[in-house]
């Protein structure tokens, strides 16, 4: 609570200073270049608070038994996806370190009057004779809201990849559905197709949960890195290749593109993993079924066709033609 307060602060004191500087165009882009991430990461946290039940929802269903009934080798596959999600989260990790040490130690190895803060802000006492202090609790603010944003930045894309991961595990067993042993085999397969129809079910309402979730923040985020990065852009070609601001700028440009290209890589990779039911279906050895259950199969393949597509505010797509179309 005290650093939502502290973040709300923070942002209403760089929209004074938009105010105040509202001629000087170079003060003006810096300035809005921070009250934008400020801003989404505000919204973000509100969404996720507001939503918080949503969180105890996406739980359960994680913990529903058909989801959690997995043999060896599908576990295996489960760890494979968050083997590779946890690689990239740390390297979303270690961009934000390095932006929140480089903002920590900008004002101390930059000339530049103007910047004596790791943030510009407006304060209603002289900030050389608190300049040190000021320092200090701006960075410990900035430090503990880049966790916390990333973290809002990592949640959801660790449950996006456990969602291609039960695609692919969903798809195994419908490429097996019919390699039962028992006396009555063709029961068996209607036992085992219709656990897997119930397992398809209910991964559609985890995804839609996810999405409930997370949608508005995801969207939020999105609209303030373009903004972002169309500004970084703008700050880059204003300074001197040769300063500190320069290299300050290219690794928070490079964090900002990191997170939104997360979301977009693996709402691509559950896209592409949901499509290959159908396929999975004809993969089967459906030839040697009863009529009934080719029926069934059938209609699985043409729910199939229609991929899942994970939006941001219900407006666009979190895939890679996203991605490229806002870089």
């Amino acid at each position: 609570m005290l650093l939502f307060l502290y973040s709300w602060t923070e942002f209403l004191s760089m929209v004074a200073v938009l105010f105040m500087e509202r001629d000087n165009l170079a003060k003006l882009s810096e300035t809005l270049l921070f009250c934008m991430t400020q801003a989404a990461f505000l919204c973000k946290l509100t969404n996720f608070l507001w939503h918080n039940k949503k969180m105890v929802d996406i739980e359960t269903l994680l913990q529903h038994p058909i989801l959690t009934d997995l043999t060896q080798f599908e576990i295996e596959i489960v760890e494979s996806y968050m083997i590779e999600v946890k690689y990239l989260a740390r390297l979303f990790r270690v961009l934000c370190i390095l932006t929140v040490a480089f903002y920590g130690m900008f004002p101390f190895i930059d000339d530049d009057p103007d910047h004596m803060l790791p943030l510009p802000g407006w304060f209603p006492f002289d900030i050389k004779t608190y300049q040190y202090q000021v320092v200090i609790a701006q960075t410990c603010g900035i430090a503990m809201g880049a966790f916390i944003n990333s973290t809002l930045d990592i949640l959801p894309t660790v449950l996006i990849t456990l969602g291609s991961a039960q695609f692919d595990i969903l798809k195994y067993k419908l490429q097996n559905v019919t390699k039962v042993e028992g006396g009555c085999k063709m029961r068996l397969v209607k036992r085992a197709l219709n656990k897997c129809i119930l397992y398809h079910n209910v991964l559609l309402q985890y995804i839609g949960e996810v999405e409930i979730l997370f949608s508005n923040g995801i969207f939020v985020q999105f609209a303030a890195s373009v903004i972002v990065i169309c500004l970084t852009g703008f700050q880059m070609l204003v300074i001197s290749v040769r300063s500190i601001q320069f290299v300050l700028l290219m690794i928070y440009f490079s964090t900002m593109t990191c997170q939104i290209a997360l979301y977009c890589w693996y709402g691509n990779e559950l896209m592409y993993r949901s499509m290959g039911l159908s396929e999975a279906c004809y993969m089967s050895d459906w030839n040697e079924c009863d009529s009934e259950i080719r029926k069934s199969l059938a209609i699985i393949m043409e729910r199939g066709k229609r991929p899942v597509i994970l939006t941001a505010g219900k407006l666009f797509s979190l895939t890679l033609t996203t991605l490229m179309t806002v870089a």
